[in-house]
């Protein structure tokens, strides 16, 4: 199933070749994005795929396979006729992402940025599986090295009880509008634990306690929120809407 279908343009020597251009297949570190000409007639052409917005080296045949080269750019794609002459171009994808059920170079990615926790590694995630992304940073991350989690992109609802339990390292989580629920000690034993961003349109209604964030130097940030510090003086027995409104900004 494709998940990134972009608009398309005309081609500019509508008396030799005209048509489209689109880009097919999921934007995720690993997939394969697929380029589909829509020609009024056959002719001779090859491929370019561009990473914001440059050649990407040998990346001309119809197929390009996404790498941690490719995280967070956008992706397109030219027609070329054979001397060379363009002819199709089209929009750009959106920035590519991890996905949860394909996270094979995510460890690679996080040891080659996350030296500091001043530093970390940014990690954009898509998908709906929570559960997958703790096992494989459980699994594959050692604590030798620092990331900030941005699940903005995920679709799941609920942050499992425990779900970041004792990820050392973890320097901060951007979460999803979509999530409503808040599990027990979901960040429990994550001493590195610098900040927690909630989406403007948030719809959460959780109790936090000092347990849940084990003593950790925190802060909260959303658009319609005051800034405060989550500290267990003043989280404990609070609630998310007893934040101040105000505007961080």
């Amino acid at each position: 199933m494709a998940s990134c279908a972009v608009n398309q343009y005309q081609g500019e020597n509508e008396n030799i070749i005209t048509g489209t251009v689109n880009i097919t297949g999921k934007t995720t570190v690993n997939s394969t994005l697929t380029a589909v000409p829509k020609l009024n007639k056959s002719g001779s052409y090859k491929f370019q795929w561009l990473r914001a917005g440059n050649p990407i080296n040998g990346a001309n045949s119809m197929h390009h396979k996404l790498t941690t080269a490719d995280y967070q750019k956008k992706i397109s794609v030219k027609m070329i006729k054979a001397d060379d002459n363009i002819f199709l171009t089209s929009e750009t994808t959106p920035d590519v992402t991890f996905d949860t059920l394909n996270l094979a170079s995510l460890s690679d990615y996080i040891e080659s940025k996350g030296s500091s926790a001043d530093n970390p590694a940014l990690i954009v995630v898509s998908g709906n599986d929570y559960s997958r992304l703790a096992d494989y940073i459980t699994e594959n991350v050692t604590n030798a090295y620092f990331f900030e989690l941005d699940l903005t992109k995920m679709t799941g609802q609920t942050l499992p009880e425990r779900i970041f339990f004792d990820f050392a390292n973890l320097t901060g989580v951007q979460l999803s509008s979509k999530i409503t629920t808040v599990e027990d000690e979901a960040f429990l034993g994550c001493t590195e634990l610098r900040k927690l961003s909630f989406a403007s349109d948030s719809e959460i209604d959780i109790t936090f306690t000092a347990e849940d964030f084990s003593a950790c130097d925190l802060y909260l940030y959303g658009a319609e929120y005051e800034m405060a510090e989550l500290d267990e003086k003043t989280w404990k027995d609070k609630t998310w809407k007893s934040i101040n409104r105000s505007n961080t900004n």
